[in-house]
């Protein structure tokens, strides 16, 4: 499938393009904060770090559904 994906840490989404037209496909609501993008082709699947949130998204590109992966930390004692 020919596409483009885009991030945007301001509206908290991810916006799935056909990278041939520049038609947007999708928007996905992910959780706060998305940041960094890895997609792994091969699975159909993309992950995005969500700092705010505490979770990586996964995201099944053919579904176009996410799923939220908690990841555990510990808050840092300045904060």
């Amino acid at each position: 499938i020919e596409r483009l994906l885009v991030v945007s840490r301001g509206s908290h989404s991810l916006t799935v393009f056909d990278r041939l037209t520049g038609e947007v496909k999708d928007v996905l609501e992910l959780p706060f904060e998305p940041a960094d993008l890895l997609v792994h082709s091969s699975k159909d699947r993309a992950f995005v770090s969500c700092s705010g949130a505490r979770v990586v998204a996964d995201i099944d590109l053919v579904a176009l559904t996410v799923t939220s992966i908690p990841v555990p930390c510990i808050q840092p004692a300045w904060m």
